[in-house]
């Protein structure tokens, strides 16, 4: 999962995702104003090791960029769907990442090293 020829297989899945999203109704506030990129990192993975971090990141940011024409109102739209679709795949795989886990090696050696 970690290697970017993976990951960019994936962007067509998560693009229709998106497009899901920005199409309902339900749509979640972010607790922050942060930029994207700090609350993914902040938020969501304890280790920082999680692959999909800089996924959603540069997708953000390629976003922003390839609509760049967009009201302010549509890009926080898309921002805060891009974010609620990255803030789901993100604690996904970190749930079931041994570092969260105290029965992990690495994990137990950190916590009492």
């Amino acid at each position: 999962m970690a290697r970017v020829e993976i990951l960019a297989h994936y962007m067509d899945d998560s693009l229709r995702q998106l497009v899901r999203l920005l199409g309902g109704n339900e749509r979640r506030r972010l607790p922050s104003v942060e930029p994207l990129t700090a609350v993914f990192q902040h938020s969501h993975c304890p280790c920082g090791l999680n692959p999909l971090l800089d996924y959603y990141a540069t997708g953000a940011e390629a976003l922003g960029g390839v609509f760049s024409d967009l009201t302010n109102a549509e890009r926080e739209q898309l921002s805060r769907c891009w974010h609620q679709l990255g803030q789901g795949e993100i604690e996904a795989l970190c749930n079931v990442c041994c570092r969260r886990s105290a029965a992990c090696p690495t994990v137990a050696a950190t916590v009492t090293g």
